[in-house]
């Protein structure tokens, strides 16, 4: 019973961690093509 207790809990982590990492990973792959942008223009000057 405990073990199936921590399995669950760490199946619901994982799907919360999931609801949340579309949006992170979205904005986050957003600042570094913006970063990435910034560190070309400076590599051209």
């Amino acid at each position: 019973m405990r073990r199936g207790h921590t399995n669950l809990g760490k199946q619901r982590s994982s799907v919360d961690q999931f609801g949340h990492s579309e949006d992170s990973a979205y904005s986050k792959s957003k600042k570094m093509e913006e970063y990435h942008e910034e560190y070309k223009d400076k590599q051209k000057q």
